[in-house]
Parts: C-alpha cells; sequence; structure tokens
C-alpha cells in the first residue's frame, strides 16, 4: 500500500507518517490496524534498493526528499519492530545504515540528521552497536557546531523555529549520551536544548494584540520578525518541548 495524496508525487514519508498515526490508535478504534501497519510497512520495503538506500517516491524514477522521507521510513520501521517484534523491520534499517552513513558523510547537513537520529536511536537500544551511537553523536555534533556556541557549549546563535527540528534530534543523542555515560556530550546537548528552548518561547504568540485570530494564540512564528506560522513548525516545537520535559531538561 501506498497513501495517495498526491497522485503525480507518492512519496515515501507519506507511508512513514501513516504508520507512525496508526501505532498510536487502538484496536478498537480500527481493526484493520494490524492489516493496514503491515501493507504500508511492507510498500516502504519495496523501495528499498540492493545497496540499502531507499527511492524516494512510488512508481516514479524521481529523486529529491534524500534528507528527510528515508530517515522517516527507517523511524518508523523501527517503531513497527519496537511495537511488535517483527525482525524483519529491524534488518532493514540494519541493511540501510552502511549506505547512509556514507551518505551522512558525503553530504553533511542539518536536515538529515533529526529523523535518521531517532531512528538509529531505536536502533541502538535494541543491538548495542557502537557504530549507530557513533554516527548519532557524529551527526549531533554537527548540528551543534551550525549553531556556532562559544566555549563550553554555550551562547548558541538562534534565527528561526526551524531549532525546534533540530532539537528533536539532539534530545535523542542527549539521552543516549546519558545512558552511555558520555557527560562532556550530554552537557552540551542540554545546553543548546536549554537554550533553543528558551529561543522558541519567545517566538510563540501569548496575546492577540498583532493578531486578529484567537486561533494564533499558543503558536509559533517562524522568526522574530515574522507574521506567520508554518504548521509544520508548530508540531517541531511542540514535541521538541514536550521531548526536553521527558528527558527531564526543562519543567
Amino acid at each position: 500500500m501506498y497513501l495517495n495524496i498526491t497522485p503525480t508525487k507518492l512519496k515515501l514519508g507519506y507511508s512513514a507518517f501513516v504508520i507512525l498515526t496508526l501505532l498510536e490508535m487502538d484496536h478498537k478504534d480500527l481493526p484493520l490496524r494490524d492489516y493496514y501497519l503491515e501493507k504500508f510497512a511492507n510498500g516502504i520495503m519495496h523501495l528499498q534498493r540492493e545497496d540499502g538506500s531507499f527511492q524516494t517516491f512510488f512508481y516514479a524514477d524521481e529523486s529529491g526528499g534524500e534528507d528527510y522521507y528515508p530517515g522517516e521510513a527507517l523511524f518508523a520501521l523501527m517503531s513497527l519492530y519496537a511495537d511488535g517484534g517483527n525482525r524483519t523491520y529491524l534488518e532493514v534499517v540494519e541493511k540501510a545504515f552502511p549506505y547512509y552513513a556514507d551518505y551522512w558523510r558525503a553530504n553533511k547537513n542539518t536536515a538529515f540528521v533529526p529523523w535518521q537520529t531517532r531512528a538509529y536511536t531505536l536502533l541502538y537500544e535494541y543491538t548495542n552497536k557502537q557504530d549507530y551511537a557513533d554516527l548519532i553523536f557524529e551527526m549531533n555534533d554537527y548540528i551543534l557546531e551550525s549553531y556556532f556556541p562559544l566555549d563550553n557549549c554555550t551562547d548558541f546563535e538562534f534565527d528561526t523555529s526551524v531549532v525546534a527540528v533540530h532539537m528533536e534530534g539532539v534530545i535523542q543523542a542527549y539521552n543516549l549520551a546519558i545512558e552511555l555515560r558520555d557527560n562532556n556530550r550530554a552537557s552540551c546537548y542540554r545546553n543548546f536544548t536549554l537554550e533553543g528552548s528558551a529561543f522558541l518561547l519567545t517566538l510563540q504568540i501569548t496575546e492577540t494584540a498583532n493578531f486578529l485570530e484567537e486561533e494564533a494564540v499558543g503558536g509559533f512564528l517562524d522568526s522574530e520578525t515574522s507574521e506567520s506560522m508554518r504548521v509544520d513548525r508548530n508540531q517541531h516545537a511542540i514535541i521538541a518541548l514536550k521531548d526536553a520535559i521527558d528527558a527531564g531538561i526543562i519543567s
């Protein structure tokens, strides 16, 4: 199965988000939940190439979204594995890892990191293979460096709400650093999350003086000078702050 939202562009990422959504549903609300999970997972696995990489669109030779859709798909498969223990899903992610580790090192960018971090954090949890932890730390160290911190991982430079996306990965890396007693990294990741959370809250609308719509209250602007919001950035802001609370970094 695949999700036909945009018929001319059947994106791999759509299937990932369907799976993550279905995993939050109860069987009594959707009796065919497991059937759909299996079929959408089969669709994702159908797009894996022999080298471990994924086609990013169904029924098209088109490329694009490599920094997003494969990570989303890998996280969905690992979430499925965590839910039901089907080892096939774990093996697909393990097969993908060498390809995407090499891809990352040849194409370093911040967009790639958060979803891949979520996937490999779960992969490490079930395998304890050091290679997975090493890549998680390598990628999230890069995230911190991209915000130009001063010495001792402080005074990061934030300018847009995209920091919430990056915080999601960094918080996963923080939890792993705590588990592995990597105190220096844990401290850096914690500082980044604290400062990022404080910055995000400066972008949250708390009253309607400059906005006619009451619905705007509680939302997050894209930047301090922005007059608009993005739905995805708001989603990431909420998840990042929730993850920071769950990790014990903020309260």
